[in-house]
Order: C-alpha cells, then structure tokens, then sequence
C-alpha cells in the first residue's frame, strides 16, 4: 500500500521564526505567532506551531538577571576585649518537646559570653 507524503516548504517560516527568536529570546510561540500576523503574514497557527516545535523552541529558558557587585570592606579586627561583639540566636528542643530559644552575645577576642 502506498501512502503519501505531503513535501512542505516551510524555509520561509524557519527563518522568520529564527529572526524573531533572536530579537525576542524571551517570548513563546503566541507571541511569535501574533507578530508574524502583525506582519501581515497569513500562515496559520498549526503550521507555525509546527516548524516551532520542529525547531527545539518550545523548551523554557531562563533569562539569568545580573547580580549587583557588592562592595567588599575588610573586617574590623578589634584592639582590645570589649571593642567588638558578636549576637546569635540559638533554638532547642527540650525532652518534653518544648522549644526554646536563646540570645548569645559573645566577645569576638576573649570568646566569653556576656553577663
């Protein structure tokens, strides 16, 4: 039995959507699909869905967001006990299962806690 396999030529399309790709990375395939109409462009929506998916385009991609550099300042290193201190919470578990929390100041040279 022979059965027939429809030749398309959708060279056309596969550029379009490419150039689009690349001046919209950011965008899916409604949106290409809108700004080729736009363009007055007549293809219908199963035929760009088509080369779309043909293409690899319908995976997501992250847009990465730049980082601020921050400032790096050198740590203070303290003179003398007294001149810097450390805090911290600290959270427990007692056996009768009640929790409880502490504050920790502590000196960042001797180690000792605060009275």
């Amino acid at each position: 039995m022979f059965y027939y396999k429809n030749v398309r030529d959708d060279s056309e399309t596969i550029n379009k959507l490419v150039e689009l790709a690349e001046k919209y990375p950011t965008e899916d395939q409604d949106l290409y699909y809108s700004r080729i109409r736009h363009q007055g462009l007549k293809w219908n929506y199963k035929r760009v869905r088509r080369v779309y998916l043909l293409l690899g385009m319908n995976r997501r991609r992250k847009v990465r967001r730049p980082v601020p550099s921050r400032v790096k300042v050198p740590l203070i290193v303290p003179e003398q006990a007294g001149d810097t201190w450390s805090m911290d919470f600290m959270c427990d578990v007692l056996m009768n299962k009640r929790r409880f929390r502490t504050l920790n100041i502590i000196d960042d040279i001797t180690g000792k806690l605060s009275p």
